[in-house]
């Protein structure tokens, strides 16, 4: 398979995206063996071309199994899928549980049982894994994944207004020690913060943690408007329901870019937001660090051979610690390839498939 380097955009930590992707949509359904119970959930992902049952785009993605809250069906979160899948994100809507008496334990080993299968290729039309997932849910939903963070493997943890669910994932906390993010609104009239969202922050024991408070933001405005709004009336939130999304994807996006993609210059947007983004309020418990190249003009980089084969070496102006590198076609496909470092410092060698 010969390239053309001129032909490649490389990327080397720094923000940059390709034309976004199109959603296409499958319903999956899997036996768990284990509990003998059938686990149902709405599958949205970068796809060629947008519809039901369309092919997958080329590229390795990372999944985000978001679990409901309360009476809402899971299709309802459909614009958490219109906001991620397009950049690269596969969502995963558990369907199950959404009765008037849910069983919060089953409803956890639901999401861990959905994560696992992805994460090893028990899904069968998925093969495009980039070897990264998190867990999370709204209201009951988030709850339920703080339970279901105890019982699979996970790269992180989203929590939006969890509420405390019957078993508690609070005396089970301490075993959380993936990042996590909780988005929490100051006029939440169905979990209160002080009794729901900031226990459960407090619980775990995350290397890298932050609560997320939106100022005068509610229980329901996460999501179009659904059944959850009757529970809420007359809460008192002052923002609409666009500028609460707005505020949750501004932080959620690159949250997710940074521990599902390493998209490490993310990091530093993030955190540069959260002081001073006059919307939120928030608190970090984070004893991690990242370095990033910050834009494309901090170091010049150079391929060669030009023309290659399979091999080729990314020469820098100066010398590097490559955190993460991504390659994308000029067509905007992402590229599997491998990475090794040489003895010059200011040299990488990359590896595509033949």
């Amino acid at each position: 398979m010969k390239q053309t380097l001129f032909a490649i955009s490389i990327f080397l930590g720094f923000s940059a995206f390709a034309q976004p992707f199109s959603v296409g949509h499958r319903s999956l359904s899997l036996l768990d063996v284990a509990r003998n119970r059938n686990v149902t959930a709405e599958v949205y992902y970068p796809a060629v071309s947008t519809g039901d049952n369309v092919e997958f785009a080329n590229g390795s993605f990372p999944v985000f199994t978001l679990a409901h809250g309360f009476l809402i069906p899971g299709n309802t979160y459909q614009n958490f899928a219109d906001e991620l899948v397009p950049d690269g994100f596969v969502l995963v809507l558990p369907t199950t549980e959404g009765g008037i008496l849910p069983n919060h334990d089953a409803f956890g080993k639901d999401i861990a049982f959905l994560n696992t299968a992805f994460r090893t290729g028990a899904v069968n039309f998925f093969t495009q894994w980039n070897g990264r997932s998190a867990i999370g849910g709204h209201s009951m939903g988030g709850g339920a994944s703080a339970l279901a963070a105890t019982q699979t493997v996970a790269d992180a943890y989203v929590g939006i207004a969890p509420a405390i669910t019957n078993p508690s994932p609070v005396p089970q906390g301490s075993q959380i020690q993936i990042p996590a993010i909780i988005f929490s609104g100051s006029a939440d009239g169905v979990t209160p913060p002080e009794t729901n969202h900031q226990p459960i922050y407090d619980s775990f024991s995350s290397s890298c943690k932050t609560f997320v408070s939106i100022t005068s933001g509610t229980h329901c405005f996460y999501i179009p408007s659904s059944l959850c709004d009757i529970g809420e009336v007359g809460a008192g939130g002052d923002i609409t329901r666009e500028i609460q999304q707005d505020i949750t994807f501004d932080f959620l996006r690159p949250f997710l870019q940074v521990f599902l993609v390493d998209d490490t210059a993310q990091w530093q947007q993030f955190q540069e937001a959260l002081p001073s983004d006059g919307r939120i309020t928030y608190q970090q418990d984070c004893n991690l660090s990242f370095t990033a190249i910050e834009s494309p003009e901090a170091s010049s980089v150079r391929a060669f051979p030009q023309p290659c084969s399979n091999e080729f070496r990314l020469r820098f102006s100066s010398p590097q610690q490559c955190r993460s590198l991504t390659l994308y076609s000029i067509d905007g496909r992402k590229m599997n390839h491998a990475v090794s470092f040489t003895q010059n410092a200011n040299e990488v060698q990359v590896s595509l498939p033949s």
